[in-house]
Formats: C-alpha cells, structure tokens, sequence
C-alpha cells in the first residue's frame, strides 16, 4: 500500500511540473519588442521620433519620443553613427539622436537571457526522459 501511494504522489509531483514547465513555455515569455526595418528607423530618425538607439553588436534597440522601443538590426561592419549622418539624421547634441554603442561583452552576455528563457523547455525534455527511464527500470525490475 505505502508502494502505491509513493509512486502516486510521485506522479503527481511529475505531472504538476511538466504543468508548470508547458505553462511557462507558452505563457511565461516576456512581450518582445516589434520589429523595425533600418530604412523606417532612417525615415523616423529624419523626422525627429527618434529619441535613443542601442547598439549590441549588430541588434539595435530604437527608443521613440513616445516612449515605445523597437528591434531593428544592421549589418555586420556598418556603423551605425555614419549610416545615420550619410542619411541626414542629426546625431548627438541637444536635438539629435543618442547612439549608445555597447561592447561585444554586453553583446555576449545575451546569451544567457536566450539560455534562461528556454530554460523550462530544457526542464520540460530533462523531465520527459527521467519519466521514460523510471518507466523503463520499473518495467525491468517487475521482469525479473
């Protein structure tokens, strides 16, 4: 009887966080900022919406006067201030754009908010095998 009732609570705990782990997987992600081509964020940087922009690397974060932020990217080995001043977009001073560009460590360091943000899907596949291999040795040991 004490046989029994672990294994259920057992299966319970395991069906309570493969719950938690899909729940999370699909609900738990935070809203990601909208997509923005390099020629809009030209076009809205000449008409003076753009307030701030981020560079890691090559992944750029657009900050408007409103208070919304973008994503947007360029290419490898542009710079980003030159492509803004070749286009006619102030940059720096009391009006212009803020160009704050980051070093490749701060770049690199993503990764590990790329890594946490699957983290509960990497748990939810760790708990699907550990599951398949508890059933697998129990089915083994009621053989022999």
């Amino acid at each position: 009887m004490n046989f029994v009732r672990r294994h259920r609570i057992l299966a319970g705990v395991v069906a309570v966080l493969v719950i938690i782990a899909l729940v999370y997987s699909f609900f738990g992600r935070s809203e990601e900022k909208p997509k923005l081509a390099l020629s809009e964020v030209l076009t809205r940087a000449k008409q003076g919406h753009v307030v701030e922009i981020d560079v890691f690397g090559d992944r750029l974060t657009v900050k408007m006067a409103d208070g919304s932020e973008y994503r947007s990217r360029k290419e490898h080995e542009t710079n980003i201030i030159d492509v803004l001043q070749d286009n006619g977009v102030e940059v720096g001073g009391e009006n212009g754009v803020v160009v704050d560009v980051h070093s490749s460590r701060d770049a690199g360091e993503a990764w590990i908010y790329f890594i946490i943000a699957f983290l509960p899907t990497i748990a939810f596949v760790v708990l699907i095998f550990a599951a398949a291999y508890w059933v697998f040795r129990r089915a083994r040991s009621q053989n022999t």
